[in-house]
Parts: C-alpha cells; structure tokens; sequence
C-alpha cells in the first residue's frame, strides 16, 4: 500500500481560540522551549523552500504540519525515523513526543479558554492499525477518536495525513481580537506595491498608539509588535523600509543560520503611527519537495518504513498544504499568523511611522511558548486564493 499524506492549513487554527487568560502563564521548561525552537527552524526551512516562489505570497501552518509529521514520525522506524527526526529539527531531544505532550498540556493549561490542538484518525479494523501505535498517539498528542469531524466554515488550519486504507487529521483555530482594535472609520484606500512594480488600491487600517517595536531588527528592517486581547499572542509585522529592501529581507530569512528570536527579542514599546493592509488570503501548497530536499526522501519511497504504524509498507504519496488567514480591524483570524535594538522610545508628539504598503513578512505567535502558529509574507493584499505547487 502507498501511504498518502495530505496537509491541508487554513488560517484559525482549529484546535485554538483565544478569550481570555486569568494570570500570566509559568515559564515553559527548557525542553519545551527546545521543541518549539525546533519547530521555528523548521518553519524557516520551509519558508525557504516556498519562497522560492518570489510573486506568491505565503501563509502556512509550521506548528500544525510539524505536529502532523511528528505523529507519523512516531510509527518511523531506522532510516525513515532517522531522517524525519533531521528534517524536524528535534535530534537534540531524546524524546520528541513527550516534550510534545508537555507543549500542547502547556497550551491548553495556560490558554483557559483555547481549545488547542485535535487530532482524528479514520481507518476500519481490517486496515490493521497497530494498536500500541494508537494508545501511543493518544497519550503523546490527544488523539480523539477514529472519526473525521468537518472544520468550521472559517478554519484556519486542518492538517491531514492520508494512508489509503489511513486517514490522520490535526486541525487547528485560532480567532482572536486585537487588544487595541482599529476603527473602521480610519480605514482608507490606499496603493500597495510588490517586487514586480504592480501597484493595487486596497484599504488600509491605520491606528496611533503604543505597541511593541524594533527598528533594524536586521538591515533595513523594523519590526512592530500587534498584541491580541490575550498578550501572550501577537501578530507580527517584518517590515523593510522600502520595497526594494525586500530582496535582502528574504536573504536573511533563507540563510541556513537564520534565528528568528532577532525579530522577537529586544522589542520595546513605543508610540506608533501604524498603517496595515485589511486582507484575506487563503493557499494550497505542496510541501513534498520542501521535505524531500531537506533530507526526508526515504519517507516518500518504497525503502519507506513506517511499521511502527502497520506492518505493510506504506511510503508517503503526497503532502498538501491549505492556509488561510483574515486580518480586520476587529482582529485575526488565522491557524498560525504571523511571525526587533531599538533606540529610546519617542515622544508621544512624534511617532514612529510605519507603514506597510508594500511587501512584508508576518508571524502570529504565541510568545509565551514561542510557538510560531503561522508564517507567512503578503505580496498582493487584493487576491485571496492561490496556489503553489512546488
């Protein structure tokens, strides 16, 4: 049998929304940190491979399709395992799975009204599921049930491993308000510009008031910090200071030593000038050759081994991404959205400008964990769907 895995993402995280924390979160434990830093560089392995595609814009899910690999990784065994532990970035935890237990327990505990992560599994007896595979899943990611439950109209992220006779499905939500929401009636038309010259009308949001930045957070490059009603999550702006500062933004984002943390760390607050671009896009991606060219080959061949899972092999067929996310002046609605030394803090008769009507790079992260939700750049705010196919 071929083992088929189909991810799809779109931008709400079905397992999360977000309203309200009653304390602030306990430190996460160095393990967990080590996982979800794990998971940031996988997100930038993949960004790197999508971004290739320099007149699309991206949005992807590096939480939702990590977790779903990391599932499947559980049934790897000898070479496949092997590779599939580099490409996921954990060779330095002795156990993955555990530390993910740790994560999504961490979430749910601190997130009191977030419903995080579910994953679903449909598959008959005769299909021969080995069944400590399945206690194993269950006890390591929360497995629900064998069944398949429909997303909600407006999910932000499903992921979906496919097997003929073995569907898996991780599906995530995330929903949330800004803690400083926008007024529409500051909401203008305005020319947004992309690497390619084009120049489109679109509403932009616009708001003054205080929020986290970092200016030159890389060459050329500010960062501004939008918080959520939950601050621990926060949509984040990587903004070149002109369009043709773009190019080299993606350069430092692709670089193989690339830490995001330089886009994290060292944001302070100050009194903002903010103009954003109102948008909602939605994709589907291939990530087969992302995660082929990253060293996981064996997984999608026939020296596949997956009998962790079922005796008969099974090599990966396909992996499929669909993302989607809306920003509004209410808030995001995404599956994992968006992902700064700053001089002193200005003065509130005058306030950093900034303003994004051109290409730019976004996170939503959770930054108590430092889990990215969602990654992604915007290069034309005025189409909705495209697709990607590596």
């Amino acid at each position: 049998m071929v083992m088929y895995a189909f991810v799809t993402l779109s931008a709400v995280i079905l397992g999360v929304v977000i309203i309200g924390l009653a304390s602030p979160p306990p430190d996460p434990s160095p393990d967990v940190l080590a996982l979800t830093g794990a998971i940031s560089r996988f997100s930038q392995k993949l960004y790197k491979a999508l971004a290739k595609h320099v007149d699309y814009k991206i949005v992807y899910s590096p939480f939702s399709a990590h977790l779903i690999l990391s599932v499947l990784y559980l049934g790897a065994r000898n070479t496949t395992a092997d590779q599939m532990k580099s490409v996921l970035q954990t060779s330095s935890l002795s156990n993955s799975h555990e530390v993910y237990k740790s994560l999504i327990e961490y979430l749910n505990t601190v997130a009191r009204d977030v419903v995080f992560t579910k994953i679903e599994a449909v598959f008959s007896q005769e299909d021969k599921v080995l069944l400590k595979y399945i206690t194993d899943v269950d006890n390591y990611y929360k497995f629900t049930g064998n069944s398949y439950a429909r997303l909600p109209s407006r999910d932000i992220s499903s992921t979906t491993i496919y097997n003929p006779p073995i569907t898996f499905s991780h599906k995530l939500d995330f929903n949330c308000t800004w803690k400083s929401q926008f007024n529409p009636g500051n909401t203008n038309r305005g020319q947004f510009k992309n690497k390619k010259g084009y120049v489109k009308d679109i509403d932009f949001m616009n708001q003054v008031g205080t929020f986290g930045v970092k200016l030159s957070a890389a060459e050329n490059v500010d960062v501004v910090r939008l918080p959520f009603e939950n601050e621990r999550f926060a949509f984040y702006v990587v903004l070149p200071r002109t369009l043709e500062d773009f190019p080299s933004l993606e350069e430092i984002v692709s670089a193989d030593n690339f830490d995001d943390s330089i886009f994290f760390s060292g944001v302070e607050e100050a009194y903002v000038n903010i103009t954003v671009p109102k948008f909602d896009i939605s994709s589907f991606q291939s990530l087969d050759d992302a995660l082929e060219n990253q060293g996981m080959a064996v997984a999608f061949s026939k020296e596949s081994d997956f009998s962790g899972i079922r005796e008969q092999p099974n090599p990966i067929k396909f992996v499929m991404q669909l993302a989607g996310i809306e920003v509004s002046e209410t808030g995001a609605n995404t599956a994992s959205m968006s992902y700064v030394n700053m001089g002193p803090a200005s003065s509130q008769n005058d306030p950093v400008k900034l303003v994004a009507d051109h290409s730019f790079i976004f996170y939503v992260r959770d930054d108590a964990s430092r889990l990215i939700l969602l990654q992604g750049k915007q290069t034309d705010p005025s189409k909705k769907i495209f697709h990607i196919d590596p």
